[in-house]
């Protein structure tokens, strides 16, 4: 937002003798949205927007009078002639680093030179983007130059809100149509990689099919990205699948209330039947003993909702199983919950036929304790998860609220 409002209001930060800052760095892995967040900030500050990158800038071209001439130069030249503007150079790094490769040095002080040469009546800003901040030349990052550094990492809650928006105004759609809050919600964990991706495929669907975009149809290319391509199964899968689903979220919903439920679904899908999808962006912290217990009790209680419904199991459990079982195991040998074992770190002193023993025989009683409790509870809920079976079975996605609503009515 700052850099937004600096780039639209260049002429007053001249008027009070400021003086303009050359650009920026963007950096962090791959795939978190750094040339998106680019072109969104070209977007938003209106100004024209010329893209390339570290390779292609440091390539000839040849030009009408038949001599060799650096990109770089024509990229420069272009956005100087359209000032104020934006230059993103992605892949910066490949730029090179005179004090790894000396041969590097006429590019780079090419491209310092050209950073020098823009003044408040040519104005040009430089967005540059590297997934590897160390290899990029130390002069580049200096005080004058790209001397603003922001890590992108895993989007946070503001930019997938601002990505969202962004997609909205893209495809020609009017906000007020539209929970962004929910949206900004179901895209916990998308990188910026997987947003243009939504952006395209979304795009597309509605050219092919002549559609305007809604919110259901912006979900369903959601959970697309995110859990896989939808499957046909058969009707009584879907309702083992819905009442299994409906045993995890109702237990996390009533165990676990501080971390929040995105939705639960039976949409089949190419890795999974079904699904309830959590958001632990707003519960990130120590976890208690009884957290950790009733996170196995959740892991556990989908298979045992199916069962005491259908009086059958089946290998659908068999990541809810590992899940407990690898909860259970930390419960025991890593953050010394068990009272049996106690406050010992059994990791810490190594692998040996007594300790290995101990950590299975306590794993296995306290996942056979876990399981008795779960039953339990899936008894003494089962008006709750029924209900919220069936409005699985007949919406096949269910919502966070609607889930909250089905406990609260059934108190």
């Amino acid at each position: 937002k700052q850099i937004v409002t600096f780039l639209k209001n260049s002429k007053k930060i001249k008027e009070f003798g400021i003086k303009m800052p050359k650009g920026i760095l963007l950096y962090g892995p791959p795939g978190t949205g750094k040339t998106m967040l680019a072109k969104a900030l070209a977007a938003e500050a209106g100004l024209p927007f010329f893209a390339t990158n570290g390779s292609d800038i440091k390539s000839h071209y040849k030009n009408e009078r038949g001599e060799y001439k650096l990109i770089m130069d024509r990229i420069f030249n272009k956005a100087k002639k359209y000032a104020p503007s934006i230059v993103f150079i992605d892949e910066i790094d490949a730029l090179g680093n005179r004090t790894q490769n000396p041969h590097e040095a006429e590019t780079i002080n090419k491209f310092l030179t050209h950073l020098s040469g823009f003044d408040e009546d040519n104005f040009v800003f430089v967005i540059a983007a590297t997934n590897y901040k160390e290899r990029i030349d130390p002069a580049i990052l200096r005080s004058g130059r790209l001397d603003t550094h922001i890590e992108i990492d895993r989007l946070d809650k503001e930019a997938r809100e601002f990505f969202i928006k962004c997609i909205l105004k893209d495809l020609k759609a009017d906000n007020k149509n539209f929970n962004i809050e929910k949206l900004t919600v179901v895209t916990f964990g998308m990188s910026g990689a997987d947003f243009e991706k939504l952006k395209t495929e979304v795009g597309m669907y509605l050219i092919i099919n002549q559609e305007k975009l809604t919110e259901d149809i912006l979900m369903r290319f959601i959970n697309e990205i995110k859990y896989g391509k939808e499957i046909e199964v058969e009707e009584e899968l879907l309702q083992e699948t819905a009442y299994h689903e409906a045993g995890h979220a109702i237990a996390m919903k009533l165990l676990l209330p501080q971390i929040q439920i995105e939705q639960a679904t039976i949409v089949a899908r190419e890795n999974t039947l079904g699904f309830v999808s959590y958001n632990f962006e707003n519960s990130i912290g120590n976890m208690t003993k009884e957290d950790i217990y009733n996170r196995i009790i959740v892991a556990l209680s989908g298979r045992v909702a199916q069962k005491k419904k259908f009086n059958t199991i089946d290998t659908g459990a068999t990541n809810d199983i590992e899940q407990a079982t690898t909860l259970a195991k930390m419960y025991v040998s890593k953050f010394g919950f068990d009272e049996k074992v106690g406050n010992v770190d059994l990791e810490v002193l190594g692998s040996a036929p007594a300790i290995d023993e101990e950590i299975k025989n306590r794993v296995i009683a306290i996942l056979q304790q876990a399981t008795k409790e779960t039953e339990e509870f899936v008894a003494k809920n089962w008006n709750k998860i029924e209900q919220l079976a069936h409005a699985l079975i007949e919406k096949e996605i269910v919502t966070n609220k609607e889930i909250e609503e089905i406990v609260n009515t059934n108190d």
